[in-house]
């Protein structure tokens, strides 16, 4: 585990599941449903087996959020992922320093970072730009059909 701030990157456990997808931002519970028409718990989960590695991201007063990465069918280019709660609202510097902290780990497995982000997520969207991630225009895609960002970050 990692401690950046008063917020730490450790192993997911099924708790820190439940408590995100009970608590995740309505924007979040919005990118599921419009992506891949499924409930918070069952993303998150799909999320999880799917990866090769898993984070919490947790503060005190409770988890920020659970990201991972996963391949992609390209080589050298991992498929990054980060589910939130709305505890991020009330610790948003913890919550930036330790998905800086989460990617350079990714960007240590693999060269290249992408996802697609849901167009109408203004605040996920300056988030991934603050990393370092290129958006591109929003494109049809997903259950919903709705447009989605995609989202580059290289090494």
């Amino acid at each position: 585990s990692w401690v950046v701030s008063e917020a730490a990157l450790v192993s997911v456990t099924p708790a820190h599941l439940e408590e995100v997808a009970e608590n995740m931002r309505p924007e979040d519970v919005a990118e599921c449903a419009a992506m891949q028409g499924m409930e918070p718990l069952a993303v998150l989960l799909h999320s999880v087996r799917h990866s090769e590695v898993s984070y919490a991201m947790v503060v005190q007063a409770g988890t920020l959020a659970v990201l991972g990465l996963g391949p992609s069918r390209e080589p050298r280019v991992g498929v990054a992922w980060l589910l939130s709660t709305r505890l991020v609202d009330s610790h948003p510097k913890s919550f930036v320093r330790a998905s800086r902290v989460g990617f350079d780990l990714f960007l240590g497995r693999y060269a290249t970072l992408v996802n697609l982000v849901d167009a109408r997520y203004a605040k996920a969207l300056r988030w991934a730009q603050w990393l370092g991630f290129e958006i591109g225009s929003g494109v049809p895609c997903g259950v919903a059909g709705l447009e989605f960002c995609l989202a580059v970050l290289r090494r």
